[in-house]
């Protein structure tokens, strides 16, 4: 959501899938171990679709077990281009003609540098750069996917208290 300024979102459809982790026969070699699989809580996968009042559509997938090796790279498609992230591709129309550049960017973590950031704030203790209201609106959405998952996928609206909405539709620095 950051990335797109916490656009409000509208309504979310999700489901949520927990077969590997409670499989005996998935309990393999490697680096989590042995689990106890009738204790197991944790959902193998999600997926959900995010519906932003502006008209605009995420899709979010998530997973801790699956078979297959990636979920894809991020991606945002509009009306005059669209971006794929890791690398930076952007694809846009220009001069008659669907271009494609590859943008070469530092190999920087905004997450790590906004956490960064935080480290920094509490040790000079001034103000948290991480408003947060940020982290609160984005739980309240995950609400709402497992709200849906539950009920089979049906589409919730998300419940967004007062104290929260003076972030929806910020563009963050």
């Amino acid at each position: 959501m950051n990335i797109l300024g916490f656009p409000e979102v509208d309504r979310v459809s999700a489901h949520i899938f927990t077969a590997i982790g409670r499989s005996k026969d998935a309990i393999v070699e490697g680096g989590w171990g042995a689990w106890d699989v009738d204790r197991f809580e944790v959902e193998d996968f999600v997926v959900a679709k995010i519906v932003l009042r502006n008209g605009g559509v995420l899709i979010m997938k998530e997973a801790w077990a699956m078979h297959n090796n990636d979920l894809g790279r991020p991606f945002y498609m509009g009306t005059r281009g669209g971006i794929k992230l890791n690398p930076l591709e952007v694809y846009r129309d220009e001069w008659g003609h669907m271009t494609t550049v590859t943008v070469n960017l530092p190999n920087r973590d905004p997450w790590r540098d906004k956490v960064g950031r935080f480290i920094d704030a509490i040790v000079k203790g001034q103000p948290s750069p991480i408003d947060p209201r940020e982290v609160v609106y984005e739980q309240l959405i995950l609400d709402a996917v497992y709200e849906s998952a539950r009920q089979g996928g049906v589409e919730v609206k998300p419940t967004i208290p007062d104290e929260v909405k003076p972030i929806i539709g910020r563009v963050n620095q």
